[in-house]
């Protein structure tokens, strides 16, 4: 090798040498600096004690302090009155130490005094051999959130009490609606009745001395007073809808007594009434029974030339029972499957099929107050098939 390789040698070996000895140095500096400029945070170092050893611009601008002004003092002071008398600062360095890292939100005091929320996270920091030297410390101001967060509770609070206040006027007023229905019923079925006994009184005394067109007013009269009497309690029905008893009701004791109800009408009309096993659900058997009658009246009411064929039947579908009520019926157009439910909607005049047109209405207010759904699917002329949820046991 000649001397100037030698030489070449020589200085190249001595650079790595000095960049190997500044690099360590360069990376201090820089990661000191970037730690400074970093205003979100204040980020700075305590000793094993927990005096003030570094302090960055964020920590200046959260809490107020300048370096001079901080630095060897203890980290309590940032800490509440209270939370320093119950020895917080201390108990969080200690959980620090013994976890590897803590992380707290809480109330923080500023150099001037004023309070702020914090999050805090403080790791400690241990050498080569294992040994404590210190802690980092990074705090967030988190006041603005906080506020927020106040700001959404109070008005979640006053929505409450509004709701609150609101449920209870609702309450109250369908408590007097439904007082108001018992007693209209009753005041208007006494003149009712007394309309159309001596409607009838007159249409007997009279018969056979008045024309056919003054007979057939007073039928007109007596029909109306008899219909008037069948809506008012349905009406006061319907109103009685808003309680109910919840209970374990077996369906098909439900149906054994819906259909003792029905048999002059079964009989009548020669229909045949056939079921699957039924299930037992979460329900109001009389409200149920409510149901199982208009929906098989109607199936036995809106019948086609042959006699009436109803069959029952219920599926799973997850937690609830499907129950299907299908007949051979006249049927009804599909445009109509929301309609019919309405209140005092009809398809048909009072004089083709007799009825309130509340019967449906009440199906609809008894399962949805029970959790459930109803519905209806049908063919014009070849019957229809109403459904129902319910919960199951």
């Amino acid at each position: 090798m000649s001397t100037a390789d030698t030489t070449a040698s020589l200085v190249t070996e001595q650079a790595a040498h000095q960049q190997a000895e500044t690099a360590p140095a360069y990376g201090e500096e820089t990661l000191r600096l970037f730690i400074d400029s970093v205003k979100e945070y204040a980020i700075f170092l305590l000793d094993p004690q927990g005096q003030v050893q570094s302090w960055n611009s964020g920590a200046e601008r959260i809490k107020g302090y300048r370096a001079p002004e901080i630095l060897g003092q203890h980290f309590s002071v940032f800490y509440p009155p209270d939370e320093r008398a119950r020895g917080t600062p201390a108990q969080h360095l200690r959980q620090a130490a013994a976890g590897g890292r803590l992380e707290d939100e809480g109330w923080r005091v500023r150099k001037d005094g004023t309070r702020f929320w914090a999050n805090v996270v403080i790791t400690p920091l241990y050498d080569a051999d294992g040994r404590l030297r210190g802690f980092g410390k990074v705090t967030r101001d988190l006041t603005e959130r906080r506020q927020a967060e106040g700001a959404l509770q109070q008005a979640n609070t006053s929505l409450g009490q509004q709701v609150a206040a609101r449920t209870t006027e609702l309450q109250r007023a369908l408590e007097e609606l439904q007082q108001f229905a018992y007693v209209a019923s009753h005041d208007l079925k006494e003149p009712l009745r007394m309309v159309t006994n001596f409607v009838q009184l007159l249409a007997q005394h009279y018969k056979g001395r008045l024309d056919a067109e003054a007979e057939q007013y007073i039928d007109f009269a007596v029909e109306g007073a008899q219909r008037m009497g069948a809506l008012i309690h349905d009406l006061l029905a319907y109103a009685r809808l808003e309680t109910r008893q919840e209970e374990w009701g077996p369906l098909e004791r439900v149906l054994a007594d819906t259909l003792r109800l029905l048999q002059p009408v079964v009989t009548e009309s020669g229909a045949t009434i056939t079921h699957t096993p039924l299930p037992t659900v979460v329900a109001d058997g009389r409200q149920i029974d409510q149901v199982l009658q208009n929906l098989l009246s109607n199936a036995l009411k809106f019948r086609g030339p042959e006699p009436p064929r109803i069959q029952l039947r219920a599926r799973r579908q997850g937690p609830d029972w499907v129950v299907a009520v299908q007949d051979n019926g006249i049927g009804f157009d599909p445009q109509y499957a929301e309609r019919i439910f309405k209140m005092f909607q009809r398809l048909h005049t009072h004089r083709a099929y007799a009825g309130s047109g509340i019967g449906l209405a009440v199906c609809k207010k008894v399962i949805e107050r029970h959790g459930g759904r109803i519905w209806a699917e049908s063919t014009p002329g070849q019957g229809a098939t109403f459904f129902f949820t319910l919960p199951a046991l």
